[in-house]
């Protein structure tokens, strides 16, 4: 049954691209604009980002302040509609209590702004540059690739349809990556005891450990390859099987680290 639905989620995303394609075809007129917030985060712990389409990018800064920099684009079938697309699109960045957040809205409705609207297709594109004091980071996107370094905290950072590169990562609690559509590339650097999950319904998940501690790793993807780097440290095969396309591995890292391996139609390979 997932292989089944996993494939039927290839199928409509060929599908929906084709249709994107024979769209965008009539979208002659081009607006673009980009924008610069700056949010003091003394005080912030979290940052919650929420994005239709468009790629996010988070790095770390040098001051207290978080600075956003959006680059968008909207695509019209006139240039009325798409100068009207891009006067009401507003980057939202607001403190509540410990979190920062950070969306695209219409001005005029206050809802999330979405890709397609009246023959418009809107693109949000952010970098999002924050000091390396947070502790917590949520970021989804509809559409769009999510890139994340060099932060230390909690992770729970996702994308309907795109791929998630987080390099160097410290993690101190329980963390989610998750793909529908897409690869997961992920090097930790630090972990603390907990629990991981990487999932990725229709792509690779490749995953490095450096320091291994007594916790619980799950990596699955229902199509497509798993490879684990433990960075050349000894591990024990507990469990292992292999049908006709699904593999499962069960193996623990230097005694401590579990980790559970599902590729439904892929292969498990281990450095």
């Amino acid at each position: 049954m997932k292989k089944f639905l996993s494939l039927c989620s290839v199928i409509a995303i060929i599908s929906l691209n084709s249709c994107n394609i024979h769209n965008n075809m009539s979208l002659d007129f081009i607006k673009k604009n980009n924008e610069t917030q700056k949010v003091d985060v003394k005080g912030i712990e979290k940052i919650k980002i929420d994005i239709s389409v468009g790629d996010c990018n988070i790095i770390v800064g040098n001051s207290s302040e978080a600075v956003i920099n959006a680059s968008c684009e909207y695509k019209a079938v006139s240039e009325e509609k798409a100068q009207q697309a891009m006067d009401n699109t507003k980057l939202r960045c607001e403190t509540q209590g410990d979190t920062l957040h950070i969306d695209f809205i219409d001005s005029e409705t206050g809802k999330k702004i979405q890709n397609t609207k009246n023959l418009v297709n809107i693109m949000t594109d952010i970098e999002v540059i924050l000091p390396d004091n947070l502790k917590s980071f949520d970021i989804s996107t509809d559409v769009g690739d999510i890139k994340i370094r060099d932060f230390s905290g909690v992770f729970d950072i996702s994308s309907d349809v795109g791929d998630i590169t987080a390099k160097n990562l410290t993690i101190t609690g329980k963390s989610d990556f998750s793909a529908d559509v897409g690869d997961i590339d992920c090097e930790i650097s630090e972990l603390a005891e907990t629990k991981l999950e990487f999932k990725s319904n229709v792509g690779d998940v490749d995953l490095s450990l450096d320091t291994i501690t007594k916790s619980e790793i799950d990596i699955s993807s229902d199509v497509g390859n798993i490879k684990l780097d433990t960075q050349g440290k000894s591990y024990e095969e507990t469990y292992s099987e292999k049908g006709t396309v699904e593999q499962e591995k069960k193996i623990i890292i230097d005694g401590k680290c579990t980790v559970n391996m599902t590729a439904d139609v892929g292969d498990i390979k281990i450095k």
